[in-house]
């Protein structure tokens, strides 16, 4: 009875580890054409990777970031790209840029409230970011709260954002 036990148990862990195996796999793979910008490709090895663990943070980050580019390219895949972000931030908050991109799809759907408290979020932890002081800017200045909008662009520019010069410049004299 003890080595059927056994058996059970060695069976159980190779199988955990073929399958880990396969997930890093398809996420790497998922990584590598997320960074050549080649996003359909990296959202099917994503979602294989999800397939054998929908748990994993980077697969679910991975996929978030690349529905993320095709938002923010064809203004498509806005609410799926939510999807994999938001339960990305449930599996590990504040993990990478996580509470940025949620931010950026936010402001493709026009929901600029949403889009500033995730930029309050990021800034939270990530004080010096330019592009995220830069964007919640912008969603300020949609919500007609230019006050709020210009401290902002003030403090993009502070931490190296150029292109709020020319909406500081225009919007906010």
């Amino acid at each position: 009875m003890k080595i059927i036990f056994i058996i059970t148990l060695f069976t159980l862990s190779a199988c955990g580890q073929v399958k880990n195996q396969q997930y890093e796999k398809l996420n790497n793979e998922g990584l590598k054409l997320l960074k050549t910008g080649e996003f359909l490709y990296a959202s099917e090895k994503y979602k294989q990777a999800l397939n054998i663990d929908s748990l994993r943070i980077e697969a679910n980050y991975g996929l978030g970031v690349t529905k993320a580019a095709l938002c923010y390219q064809t203004n498509q895949n806005c609410d799926d790209a939510l999807k994999y972000l938001l339960k990305a931030r449930t599996i590990l908050p504040n993990y990478r840029k996580t509470e940025y991109n949620i931010g950026v799809c936010y402001m493709a759907l026009e929901k600029y409230l949403d889009a500033v408290n995730a930029f309050n979020k990021y800034i939270k932890t990530n004080s010096s970011s330019g592009d995220a002081y830069f964007n919640r800017g912008y969603a300020n200045l949609m919500l007609e709260k230019k006050t709020k909008a210009c401290e902002n662009f003030k403090k993009a520019i502070k931490y190296g954002n150029v292109i709020s010069n020319d909406i500081l410049s225009s919007a906010c004299n």
